[in-house]
């Protein structure tokens, strides 16, 4: 019977201290693209990776991000317990555009600085097997100056320009739809 007291103590001090961790978990499914939870720019969302769900250890979470303008776009992981988490930014196709690492209990960022407006994918994942809990921070900043008119990228699709006036644009912004946007081309009328 002492074995048995013994045993129901530790099987009770167990889960209290299992409650006691206050896990913040995801919203359930988003172990994908197609599932991804919307994240609003500078908004932070908590998540828990490496437990058991429906007798699947979840080990990935997305998150879908809309950038309405180019911009710089960076997000903050910050990991407790003994999560190994990663983080990618992926463009539309899920091609990883960007990538970073948080250590157990430390924080880490990923981040594009030449990003063109369009929906992203943020994916956290666990790349051990282990357990614990994460937040993330999405931080985004637009660019200074407004873009021209796309597309522009040979002679034929200038953009008409007044002599003696100003305009602003972007070269090396991109995304997976168009690439990288490296030539603009314009004429001026005299």
């Amino acid at each position: 019977t002492k074995l048995r007291i013994n045993l129901l103590m530790a099987c009770l001090f167990i889960f209290a201290n299992i409650i006691s961790l206050n896990i913040k978990a995801d919203n359930e499914p988003n172990n994908n693209i197609g599932q991804a939870e919307s994240l609003a720019l500078k908004s932070s969302v908590s998540g828990a990776l490496g437990y058991l769900i429906n007798t699947v250890t979840d080990g990935q979470d997305f998150y879908v991000i809309t950038v309405p303008k180019d911009g710089r776009l960076t997000i903050w992981e910050t990991v407790s317990g003994a999560l190994l988490g990663g983080i990618n930014i992926k463009d539309a196709n899920g091609t990883d555009l960007s990538w970073g690492a948080g250590w157990q209990n430390k924080t880490d960022s990923c981040y594009y600085a030449n990003l063109k407006a369009g929906t992203y994918y943020l994916e956290v994942y666990n790349f051990g097997s282990s357990q614990g809990s994460y937040s993330i921070t999405a931080k985004y900043w637009a660019a200074k100056y407004d873009t021209e008119t796309e597309p522009d990228n040979t002679y034929q699709q200038a953009n008409t320009v007044s002599l003696n006036s100003a305009f602003t644009a972007h070269v090396g912004y991109s995304n997976a739809i168009n690439g990288t946007d490296d030539n603009d081309y314009y004429k001026i009328v005299l």
